[in-house]
């Protein structure tokens, strides 16, 4: 296992529970974040892992263009089998679906590092030492870039919501 970068050893032997959910539907997953961060968030739970996969589907994050920037047409993305949905998470536009991995770890920061700058670096850390394994020279995105890019390609997008230091959402892996 590749640990998350910058974490002191004694925070990388941390469990964390991982629930394999298969395709689940987006508003379902929300549903399902915000009802395990708040067991994460007063004690119930520990640190939680999502991996899963979405039917198609187009998010907006909180950043205002967002829906500006979904280029297809309501029709085109109903003919798509498509959906959109306004998401909790920062960012831009992601789209979701068949073959890319969704990982959203519901981690409360509180216990590793009380900064959204450095755990958004610890996922894109993780994510590159990830890609090296299987051989892949991966980076960071650039100044108009977010994500993890190979070349000029698109490996990962990173979107997530920090509240009262519990982490949501996070990371869709392009095959």
């Amino acid at each position: 296992s590749t640990p998350m970068a910058g974490l002191p050893s004694s925070a990388v032997a941390r469990s964390v529970t991982v629930h394999k959910l298969g395709r689940i539907g987006y508003g379902r997953s929300q549903w399902l974040q915000r009802a395990l961060a708040a067991e994460v968030r007063t004690g119930r739970r520990g640190d939680t892992l999502l991996l899963l996969e979405h039917p198609p589907v187009f998010t907006l994050g909180r950043l205002q263009s967002s829906a500006d920037n979904v280029v297809a047409s309501a029709a085109d993305i109903a003919a798509a089998g498509a959906t959109v949905h306004q998401s909790e998470r920062g960012g831009n536009v992601t789209f979701h679906g068949p073959g890319q991995l969704v990982a959203y770890p519901l981690l409360d920061l509180s216990r590793f590092r009380k900064s959204v700058h450095w755990y958004v670096s610890a996922l894109e850390q993780t994510l590159i030492q990830a890609a090296a394994e299987f051989g892949l020279e991966a980076r960071r995105g650039g100044k108009e870039e977010t994500g993890v890019w190979v070349d000029d390609r698109k490996l990962a997008a990173i979107g997530v919501s920090v509240s009262r230091w519990v982490t949501t959402h996070g990371v869709g892996l392009n095959a």
